[in-house]
């Protein structure tokens, strides 16, 4: 009882936090997982959307010489936050205003850079060339960019407007791998009781399944009573 008494305070506290917070609690959380560490081999992309717009599409993007499939604020198809293109390259982004500069930006912005990388990355090497580039014409971005591709690349980029850091999570010295083990009990089997009716029930089709002498016959009529108390299933 305590315990879910001092959940449920807790719990109280966040929401009265929420609530009196004279700033909008919006973060999109995102993840750039390596093969490394999954099961098949390939690398994962993750992204929880939190942002102003509140309501979103999924489009199919045809402008550029790669078709994508993107999530963007409905009913746009300016800029585009998350998406995959037919090479299998994967893009999405968590704003982060620290990496600002001073002065005023020119070039493209957090969502339209994501969709110009869907329209012409093949790979996460791609993506690297073209903020390179774009760090000489300027960006107006302040983001981490999480990238994926069909090769196995996996990365995450802090990018400014002139500059940016790539962080290569196929890189043990980077993203070093954690193995945890885990004792895992063998499964009990499961017991199924059956109700007085069900017994009933089953009794009744076993007894009736028992060969019945045929008249003129010797064989000796035996009684059947058999006990149903559980199964294991």
């Amino acid at each position: 009882m305590y315990a879910n008494r001092a959940s449920l305070i807790r719990m109280l506290m966040l929401l009265l936090i929420w609530k009196s917070s004279p700033l909008p609690l919006d973060a999109c959380t995102t993840a750039v997982i390596s093969g490394r560490a999954t099961v098949d081999g390939r690398p994962l992309l993750w992204k929880n959307r939190d942002a102003p717009a509140r309501h979103n599409e999924v489009a199919l993007l045809t402008e550029g010489p790669l078709r994508a499939v993107a999530v963007v604020n409905a009913g746009s198809r300016r800029s585009a936050w998350m998406g995959m293109n037919e090479a299998g390259f994967c893009i999405e982004n968590s704003l982060s205003t620290d990496l600002r500069q001073p002065g005023k930006k020119t070039g493209p912005a957090n969502g339209l850079l994501i969709k110009r990388a869907l329209l012409t990355c093949h790979t996460v090497a791609d993506f690297k060339r073209l903020l390179e580039e774009t760090n000489q014409s300027g960006r107006r971005t302040v983001a981490n960019f999480g990238v994926i591709d069909a090769q196995g690349g996996a990365a995450l980029f802090e990018t400014g407007p002139t500059s940016f850091t790539m962080f290569d999570a196929n890189d043990p010295a980077v993203a070093p791998t954690v193995t945890l083990s885990v004792l895992i009990s063998p499964p009990r089997p499961a017991i199924f009781r059956p109700t007085p009716r069900q017994s009933n029930s089953v009794r009744s089709i076993l007894q009736n399944a028992i060969p019945r002498p045929v008249p003129g016959s010797t064989c000796k009529k035996t009684k059947a009573s058999p006990s149903i108390t559980s199964f294991a299933i």
